[in-house]
């Protein structure tokens, strides 16, 4: 029977056998990624002053509806609870 572990040790060896490809990889990204304008980032902020102004929209007015006494919350749940004869 054939040792499970040979086909580990037998890529293992072939894998010490291979050479790291040579060459500054890492500076010819860094130029690149300095040259492209930033297209993906126009988009984001976009959505996120959007998201912003609706946020602060709801917010106003949640403030707003808070201060008014017209805006009870529970005012019209009373109403209905007290037509109801349980």
């Amino acid at each position: 029977m054939i040792d499970p572990l040979e086909h580990v040790r037998e890529l293992a060896t072939r894998a010490r056998q291979e050479e790291a490809p040579r060459g500054h990889v890492s500076q010819k990204v860094i130029l690149r990624l300095r040259r492209q304008p930033f297209a993906l980032a126009r988009p984001l902020t976009v959505f996120a002053t959007l998201t912003g102004l609706l946020a602060a929209t709801a917010l106003l007015l949640t403030v707003y509806s808070m201060n008014s006494p017209a805006a009870d919350a529970l005012g019209a749940f009373f109403q209905v609870a007290s037509l109801s004869n349980f």
